[in-house]
């Protein structure tokens, strides 16, 4: 074997480490977009002054960017399609996130009301739910793609499916506890619920669709339609609205995220979610308790088909 061969043969052995491979998704996933995006915001001011940038344009092009970056990276580094991200269950799983998103956010906001701890101060009409709107499309697809896409599929290939999900609904509870009024009883209940029911949501249909629907609706609908604050940021939508009562049970200024209420009715979905996924044989082992060539679930191996000078 020559010693171009082996150079190129430990270039992909160190670009196909799991470490590796996720630090080189999340950068393309979230530098890529963002830097266009801060080019194209600046090009614009500078060509026309004074003008206000068009937000929903900026975020289309975040998102379309984000999408063909983690697509390329899949094909180039892994050498797979990103049948995750596949056009044929996108919208079946993605109707079923947003319902369930939807429902889980309606139950939590319900009962506060029914305790008297949630009300109504403003009505501001449905054109103010557009910003929100945008917001939340682009942070639910690019987080789950990170989250769910990268981090949680990764981890999952060495650790196996338990594991993973417990790292990376941790990792995504962590993650918030930077948010604006932060609290330790919020990152613990994202970590619980969100982690658990988002990551569960994956390992059932093994797409991304379902995750991003529930990521979505609850995002929107806390915010773009009961007017909460979602993860410490203040929600402006249909509604304005303010929470009272013990913080234990409305999340306080870190919005319902934080409520215990939420980890109450999001554990049976992440619990219903896992069941079913175990029924559908969807649970992978960690990989020192399976045979070798299924560690490789991404094709990584096929970098063997690289030149060998003959040998």
């Amino acid at each position: 074997m020559g010693t171009a061969s082996r150079g190129r043969r430990w270039l992909w052995a160190i670009l196909r480490f799991p470490l590796v491979r996720a630090v080189i998704a999340t950068a393309a996933v979230i530098g890529i977009p963002n830097g266009v995006g801060w080019l194209a915001a600046y090009v614009y001011r500078t060509l026309v002054p004074g003008a206000e940038i068009p937000v929903p344009a900026l975020l289309v092009l975040v998102l379309a960017l984000t999408h063909v970056s983690y697509v390329c990276y899949v094909r180039l580094i892994e050498w797979r399609a990103a049948e995750e991200l596949s056009p044929r269950a996108m919208f079946p799983d993605l109707g079923w996130g947003i319902l369930t998103g939807a429902c889980l956010c309606g139950a939590v906001v319900g009962v506060l009301w029914l305790l008297g701890y949630y009300g109504v101060t403003a009505v501001n009409g449905l054109a103010a739910t557009v910003p929100l709107f945008a917001a939340s499309v682009v942070s639910a697809y690019v987080e789950e793609i990170v989250a769910r896409g990268i981090v949680f599929r990764i981890m999952e290939e060495g650790l196996g499916t338990w594991l993973a999900l417990a790292g990376s609904a941790i990792l995504f509870g962590l993650v918030h506890i930077f948010n604006p009024n932060a609290t330790i009883l919020g990152a613990l209940a994202i970590a619980l619920t969100a982690g658990v029911i988002l990551g569960a949501g994956y390992v059932l249909t093994r797409t991304l669709w379902l995750p991003i629907g529930i990521h979505f609706a609850w995002n929107f609908t806390l915010g773009g339609i009961f007017g909460l604050a979602v993860s410490g940021r203040a929600g402006r939508g249909f509604v304005d609205a303010e929470l009272s009562g013990p913080e234990l049970l409305s999340g306080g200024t870190f919005g319902p995220e934080a409520s215990l209420f939420v980890i109450l009715f999001g554990l049976p979905i992440g619990g219903y979610l896992l069941l079913r996924a175990i029924q559908r044989n969807q649970i992978r082992p960690p990989a020192w308790s399976r045979h070798p060539e299924a560690t490789d679930p991404g094709g990584i191996a096929r970098a063997a088909r690289l030149p060998t000078d003959g040998n």
